[in-house]
């Protein structure tokens, strides 16, 4: 399931169909809807990390911002890595001393 804008989608309806029933009726739909609320977005730590194996996060390293992207846990193995992807690889000590950054999503995608 997506999330959605429902303040949105009520003010579409209401801008193309008016009060007609439908519309009204899907305003109070929408309105008695739970909430949901996303989890903060801070980054992960090496201890975090370590419980997600096979697990997507996006990584991104303060110095190289083109190696920015999605990385695959890989916590199951005893190596220095615990995040690789198709071309690039994350070590352990590069986390845990702050250098590259993990997420459980897109931090843009929290704005």
């Amino acid at each position: 399931m997506r999330l959605i804008d429902a303040d949105a989608a009520v003010k579409d309806a209401h801008l193309n169909y008016g009060d007609v029933h439908d519309a009204v009726l899907m305003k109070h739909f929408l309105d008695s809807q739970p909430t949901i609320f996303l989890s903060q977005n801070n980054p992960l730590t090496l201890e975090d990390l370590l419980k997600m194996d096979g697990e997507p996060v996006w990584c991104e390293c303060k110095d190289a911002p083109k190696y920015n992207g999605w990385y695959l846990v890989n916590a199951s193995e005893r190596t220095l890595q615990i995040a690789r992807n198709k071309r690039y690889s994350i070590s352990r000590s590069a986390i845990k001393s702050g250098f590259w950054l993990a997420y459980r999503r897109r931090p843009e995608e929290d704005k």
